[in-house]
């Protein structure tokens, strides 16, 4: 294991040299390319229809390229812990991409909106009752919330769950059920728990 971890400090380097071209330091790496966009893709089970295996490896490849063009052997640890710290870095970029991307299309394409009731279950509101809609907005946006409050009530009333919206946020499950728990009465002084 050392003898690999020295092998890959030194073929980063003759990289970052000119010495190594990048076609070669990705065939060395191309089992680990691969297992992290496999995991990336694992975890991000939902995005898969916009984002597959090879747009994972894409952007593997891309923190591989920044990673050798960033790395200090003499601050950072061995190249293999600092790419794999850019490639989880490059990896929560897309989940965030994807998160924004996935929010927008599901405000854009529900026909059925859920919102938060007094007793923490939801409502079923239909999309074409446009009045009930925009009132129920206008009163919501009048709510003072903080940004992350607001992102929480609207990514539940997307159907997310907490784990989900925890990772979008990348917050613990357990604050947000905090702040769920938090909000409620907000909903209820409101007049919003029969939405």
């Amino acid at each position: 294991m050392e003898n690999q971890t020295k092998h890959l400090d030194q073929l980063a380097e003759d990289c970052k040299r000119g010495t190594v071209s990048f076609e070669e330091v990705v065939n060395k790496m191309r089992k680990r390319i691969k297992a992290i966009a496999w995991q990336a893709v694992r975890a991000y089970e939902r995005f898969k229809p916009m984002y597959d295996v090879e747009d994972y490896e894409n952007r593997v490849l891309l923190a591989l390229e920044k990673a050798i063009r960033a790395w200090d052997p003499e601050r950072e640890a061995g190249f293999a812990t600092y790419f794999e710290r850019v490639a989880q870095y490059e990896l929560n970029a897309v989940r965030k991409e994807m998160s924004a991307l996935s929010r927008q299309s599901n405000l854009d394409a529900f026909s059925v909106e859920e919102h938060l009731t007094e007793q923490g279950g939801v409502v079923l509101v239909a999309a074409d009752d446009s009045f009930r809609r925009s009132e129920f907005y206008a009163m919501f946006n009048r709510l003072p919330l903080t940004v992350q409050q607001r992102t929480i009530c609207l990514l539940v009333m997307q159907g997310y769950k907490n784990k989900e919206i925890a990772a979008s946020l990348c917050i613990t499950e357990a604050a947000v059920s905090m702040a769920l728990k938090r909000l409620r009465p907000k909903f209820t002084d409101a007049g919003l728990s029969g939405y």
